[in-house]
């Protein structure tokens, strides 16, 4: 039989009356990594670089 565990259905029982399906929705316990993301101006530098001279590639991009 493929299913829930209890403790997990009484948990998204209790999600589910207390926010409706909305509640259900967001689940995720990851949380967001800022470390991952650099300024948007740079990050646009490096779009229009990799556009402009493809040849370049991807590791020369970045650098």
């Amino acid at each position: 039989m493929i299913g829930y565990s209890r403790d997990s259905f009484y948990r998204f029982q209790e999600l589910y009356e207390k926010g409706g399906k909305l509640a259900l929705q967001d689940l995720s316990k990851r949380k967001p990594n800022p470390k991952n993301r650099i300024e948007a101006k740079k990050e646009e530098a490096v779009k229009k670089m990799a556009i402009d001279f493809p040849a370049y590639g991807q590791a020369k991009s970045i650098q």
